[in-house]
């Protein structure tokens, strides 16, 4: 009779060997942070470009910018994706999520609170059966690595996190100030915490891909924190989450966490990828010492998913990035008739 210690052993010894000798490439899992316009959104066009599966959603309306990239000729991801093939229509699925708000008076002063609380719920009702029109692309435990969860962005997530326990406590609209207030966003927190420990999850074989803002957190006083003007510390940026608490540990989950960064102004304003950390911003990488410090904006998504991936550089894609902007297509009246990317909208 083999002994539970023994069955233990045997099974610690299997998963060192199969990370050693499994030379399949894992599923990339990453953040894709920075500031507000610096071109999270559009960063994603190089990997629907590539072939990826990009399915979408979208919380900040920001679909706009990728149906622009990929269908404006102006753009070079328009032609480079006839040139090869590639259906925009089969590329890319968009649900875009938002609440219906009211107006409600309280002490003779008017706000606005959600009539419901149904974003987040429908959210997770999308991963586990992703319908759009008459595709019914399945959950996303089915889907392959040729597929991308995209989820743009957190911080709006969260809060229709926080919508949906304010309205299981009762509380639907209050005013966020008080104990309540720090409860309902705790169980936030919680709801938050198990989706990212499910989408890190060896069972789910898609790329996840992540865009967030960043939230400064100060960490001298012990205790997570906002930072202020009288603190003498280095306050570091993290994913954007909802409170404090879970910005530090929320890309833990995640062996990527890459920045946007746009520098310049004018007429020399670009935009970067950054693997690796910058101006405190909190970044790491799954290839250490082999990634670029920064790729372009316009390739540099699909220049890291190749690298990670073990593939050779996207050249074709580079080059058709480099090549100089159509004058003609920029002139309006001159843009010929493009297929429009579906989207469809979900409002509580």
């Amino acid at each position: 009779m083999i002994s539970t210690k023994q069955n233990s052993n045997r099974r610690v010894e299997k998963l060192m060997t199969d990370l050693l000798t499994d030379t399949t490439p894992s599923p990339i899992k990453a953040f894709l942070i920075g500031k507000q316009g610096h071109g999270k959104t559009g960063a994603k066009a190089s990997l629907i470009a590539l072939g990826y599966k990009l399915r979408m959603l979208n919380f900040d309306n920001g679909a706009d910018i990728l149906r622009n990239l990929l269908t404006n000729p102006y753009y070079p991801y328009h032609k480079y994706m006839l040139d090869n093939n590639i259906s925009l229509k089969s590329a890319i699925s968009v649900l875009t999520i938002t609440e219906d708000m009211k107006k409600i008076v309280e002490d003779n002063k008017s706000r606005f609170v959600p009539k419901s609380a149904r974003g987040y719920s429908r959210a997770i009702d999308m991963m586990d059966s992703w319908i759009d029109g008459k595709e019914n692309y399945g959950s996303i435990t089915t889907w392959g690595d040729d597929v991308i969860l995209d989820i743009d962005t957190l911080g709006t997530m969260a809060d229709l996190a926080y919508f949906q326990i304010q309205e299981l406590n009762g509380r639907l609209g209050a005013r966020q100030e008080g104990y309540d207030y720090l409860r309902d966003v705790g169980g936030a927190q919680g709801l938050l915490r198990n989706l990212m420990q499910t989408l890190f999850s060896p069972y789910i074989k898609c790329n996840v891909l992540i865009n967030s803002h960043v939230t400064w957190v100060d960490e001298a006083k012990g205790f997570m924190s906002k930072p202020n003007l009288e603190s003498l510390s280095d306050p570091i940026g993290y994913p954007t989450a909802i409170g404090i608490a879970l910005s530090p540990i929320v890309g833990k989950w995640f062996n990527n966490v890459f920045i946007v960064e746009q520098t310049g102004s004018g007429l020399t304003q670009k935009h970067e990828i950054s693997t690796v950390p910058i101006k405190n911003i909190a970044a790491k990488n799954s290839l250490p010492g082999l990634l670029k410090p920064r790729y372009p904006i316009e390739t540099g998504m699909a220049e890291i998913f190749c690298a990670l991936r073990g593939e050779k550089v996207p050249q074709e894609l580079i080059d058709s990035c480099g090549k100089k902007k159509s004058s003609v297509a920029s002139i309006p009246g001159t843009i010929s008739k493009v297929t429009p990317i579906p989207t469809k909208t979900t409002a509580a």
